[in-house]
């Protein structure tokens, strides 16, 4: 046992490499030879309930907590055994850490919080387990996104009909002032977009840069949405700060895709 405590590069212990290989007892012999190895951390402030949450390995995580480790010990960047269990997208290791008195609301260096995380890749069972235990819908990430705007940008229609219901604001800006439907145009989700202009979103809301929805629209070429936006009463006439106009946008390149069209 003499090797237990000794660090590679990357100052991982046995017991993270333990953790993270599911070895529960080797895990339990290194633990009764020295107990506060329980918490110990890499050079990342990573401890080995993390590792093993980061590693899926739902019966290590369970076995640590039992043996009293810390559960919302974040590493250095503020990333939490939670906001890993949420990336991973195993429910069962949220749950688990929620029972251990896991920190919900906890936010790393850049903001995310663990419903953020759930929401960036599309975990819908573990969204409304994080609601369910009254997790803040409103909190921001230092670019001023939150759960809704995130979840409109990547498309996940389902976790934004569960944000709505929850009163998420549907106008929520980021830093660039984009709004949820600003992002929606932008990566192309017509669902989204839809979505969005049915339940009164702000259609005509401008980013630092004096573009509307259907400005990004046009210079996207979603002619879907921008029919769409139209149909909803977006106004043709505002111009960003070069001057241009949705209209004269669309047209340009409208006559572009023509052009290309004709050429082939």
């Amino acid at each position: 046992m003499r090797t237990s405590n000794k660090k590679d590069g990357n100052g991982l212990k046995a017991i993270h490499i333990a953790c993270s290989k599911g070895h529960q007892e080797i895990i339990e012999l290194l633990l009764k030879h020295d107990k506060s190895m329980i918490n110990v951390c890499d050079n990342g402030g990573k401890t080995p309930l993390f590792t093993s949450c980061e590693s899926n390995q739902q019966n290590i995580a369970c076995m640590l907590l039992k043996n009293t480790a810390n559960v919302n010990k974040t590493s250095v960047k503020g990333i939490s055994p939670l906001h890993k269990a949420c990336k991973i997208g195993n429910d069962n290791i949220v749950a688990l850490l929620l029972d251990y008195s896991a920190k919900i609301n906890v936010q790393s260096e850049n903001g995310f919080s663990p419903l953020h995380i759930a929401c960036s890749n599309g975990e819908v069972k573990i969204v409304k387990l994080l609601l369910n235990k009254n997790a803040n819908i409103h909190l921001m990430t230092k670019q001023g996104m939150t759960p809704f705007f995130i979840s409109c940008s990547k498309g996940y229609l389902e976790i934004c009909k569960v944000l709505h219901i929850k009163s998420a604001n549907i106008n929520s800006c980021d830093k660039s002032f984009y709004t949820p439907l600003h992002v929606a145009c932008r990566e192309k989700h017509e669902q989204i977009v839809r979505f969005l202009v049915e339940h009164n979103a702000d259609i005509n809301a401008l980013n630092t840069k004096r573009e509307t929805s259907l400005y990004i629209a046009c210079v996207k070429e979603s002619f879907d949405i921008v029919e769409l936006l139209l149909n909803y009463n977006a106004d043709v006439n505002m111009c960003n700060k070069e001057g241009e106009f949705s209209t004269s946008c669309c047209m340009y390149k409208g006559k572009q895709r023509n052009s290309t069209t004709t050429t082939r």
